[in-house]
């Protein structure tokens, strides 16, 4: 599996490590990197302009928004990302954007 974080900022380190350990709980391999590219399976995108900016070269990528606010969940909901998790980020939340709503 191949996750993509966008967007990156200070939450970028804790986002790593958690998406790692939710991996390892389930006995997959992951490549986590930095960068947006076509291969991705899951794309971590921080904050709106990433997620638009990957939604416009791929209808395909299944984004999850990590935001701040309702106001940007909107927002990623008109953009049309596939799960949106608020900041503090949760082990459970991002279990649930990688394992159950990938498709």
């Amino acid at each position: 599996m191949k996750i993509a974080i966008c967007g990156l900022d200070d939450c970028e380190k804790q986002l790593c490590e958690k998406i790692e350990r939710v991996c390892k709980r389930h006995y997959r391999t992951v490549q986590i990197q930095n960068a947006f590219e076509e291969d991705c399976d899951i794309v971590f995108a921080i904050g709106t302009i990433a997620a638009k900016e990957i939604r416009q070269k791929s209808k395909r990528i299944h984004i999850v928004l990590v935001c701040d606010s309702n106001e940007e969940a909107l927002e990623g909901y008109d953009i049309r990302v596939n799960n949106c998790i608020k900041k503090p980020l949760s082990i459970e939340r991002i279990e649930m954007a990688i394992f159950n709503d990938s498709g």
